[in-house]
C-alpha cells in the first residue's frame, strides 16, 4: 500500500488545514466550496480508514486492501495516474504517426489573474491562440504546396491548459501538441499528411503579437482592459467581490510571494544562480515552439504527453523542515 500520510505534502495539509479554515471563519471570510472540498478529499485519498476495497485471490487466498482514491486535481497520486493513462490514450488512439511540434503560450500576469477564475474567458483566449497557430499552418501550407485555397489545408492539435509552474505558482499557460504540417484532402476523397518547415523567429513573434492584439481587443470589449492615460476606469473585479480571500491568494501566488495575515513575504530561493530571463514580446504574450518530435519516435511523444499532463506537485520535490517550514525543490534555476 502506498502511504500518503508519510509524505511532506500530506503532513503539510493535515497539520495546517483545520487551523487555516478556523482563522478564515474567525475573520468572517470564506473560501469557495471547491477549494475546501479538494483539500478534504485529498486527506482521505489512500487512507484505509476512509474506505477501501478488498481484493481476494481465489487460487492462493491472498487478500489486499486497496484504499479509495480522491481523483482530485491537487493530489500527486491521482494526478500521476491521470497523466499516465491520458498520455497513453493520446499516443495509442488520438495522435497519428506524424511529426508533432509543441507550441507554448505564456501570458502576462494581469491576464493570468483573469483567466484563472473565469473559465469562459480562458476558453476564449485558448481559441484566439489556436486560431493564430492554425492560421500560420494554413498560410505556410498554401505557400509551400501551391494550394489554390487555405481551406484545402487542415491542421490538427491537442491543447492542454496548465495552471502552475515548477515553483508551484499560479501560472495559467497553454501547451498545444500540433501536427507539424497539414492534412490535405485528395480528389479521390483520401487524406494525406504533409510536413512543413519549422517556423522562424519572425513567425513566432507574429503569432505572439496577433494573439496579444486579439486578446486585448477581447478584454476591451468586456471592459477588462483599460487605458489609464485615456482616463478609462476598469470594471469591478468579480473575483474580488465574490471571493476576496481567493483573489488575495491568486494575486500572491502569481506574484511569487507568501501570504500570511494579509502580509506578503517573498519566498526564499537558494541554490544555483538564476539564469537571465528570456525577453518577452507582445506585452508578455510569449510563444515558444522549439520542441519537435519526429513521427517515428513514439516513446518520446509519450514522454512529452506525460510532461504536459503532469500534476502540479510531485511528492519527491517537497520535504518538511524544522519549524513547520517546507522546501520545494525546483527542477532548474529559476529566472
Amino acid at each position: 500500500r502506498r502511504r500518503p500520510e508519510e509524505t511532506a505534502l500530506y503532513k503539510c495539509v493535515q497539520g495546517n488545514l483545520t487551523a487555516f479554515l478556523a482563522r478564515v471563519e474567525a475573520e468572517a471570510r470564506s473560501l469557495p466550496r471547491f477549494v475546501t472540498e479538494e483539500f478534504q478529499r485529498f486527506l482521505s485519498c489512500g487512507i484505509l480508514s476512509a474506505g477501501f476495497a478488498r481484493v481476494h485471490c481465489g487460487s492462493c487466498g491472498y487478500d489486499r486492501l486497496v484504499a479509495f482514491s480522491c481523483k482530485g486535481a491537487f493530489c500527486p497520486s491521482c494526478g500521476g495516474r491521470r497523466m499516465t493513462e491520458g498520455a497513453a490514450n493520446l499516443v495509442e488512439h488520438v495522435i497519428p504517426e506524424v511529426p508533432v511540434r509543441q507550441w507554448v503560450l505564456s501570458i502576462p500576469k494581469p491576464v493570468r489573474y483573469l483567466v484563472a477564475y473565469d473559465a469562459q474567458l480562458a476558453t476564449q483566449v485558448l481559441g484566439v491562440f489556436m486560431n493564430e497557430v492554425f492560421r500560420w499552418y494554413r498560410a505556410a501550407a498554401k505557400r509551400e504546396f501551391s494550394l489554390s485555397s487555405v481551406k484545402e489545408a487542415h491542421p490538427a492539435a491537442v491543447v492542454v491548459v496548465q495552471r502552475f509552474d515548477s515553483a508551484a505558482q499560479l501560472n495559467w499557460h497553454l501547451h498545444a501538441l500540433v501536427a507539424d504540417g497539414i492534412f490535405i484532402e485528395e480528389s479521390d476523397g483520401t487524406t494525406r499528411f504533409r510536413a512543413l518547415p519549422a517556423p522562424t523567429m519572425a513567425d513566432l513573434l507574429a503569432v505572439a503579437w496577433s494573439t496579444c492584439q486579439r486578446t486585448i481587443a477581447l478584454l476591451r470589449r468586456q471592459g477588462r482592459w483599460v487605458d489609464a492615460e485615456a482616463g478609462e476606469l476598469p470594471e469591478t473585479d468579480r473575483l474580488l467581490e465574490e471571493n476576496p480571500l481567493l483573489a488575495q491568494c491568486y494575486a500572491a501566488s502569481i506574484a511569487g510571494v507568501l501570504l500570511f495575515d494579509n502580509q506578503r513575504r517573498p519566498m526564499r530561493l537558494f541554490g544555483a544562480p538564476a539564469r537571465e530571463p528570456k525577453a518577452k514580446k507582445g506585452y508578455g504574450f510569449d510563444v515558444d515552439a522549439a520542441v519537435r518530435v519526429p513521427a517515428v519516435e513514439r516513446q518520446r511523444l509519450l514522454n512529452l504527453c506525460q510532461y504536459v499532463l503532469r500534476p502540479p506537485l510531485a511528492n519527491g520535490r517537497l520535504r518538511a523542515l524544522p519549524g513547520n517550514l517546507y522546501e520545494l525543490r525546483l527542477k532548474k534555476p529559476w529566472a
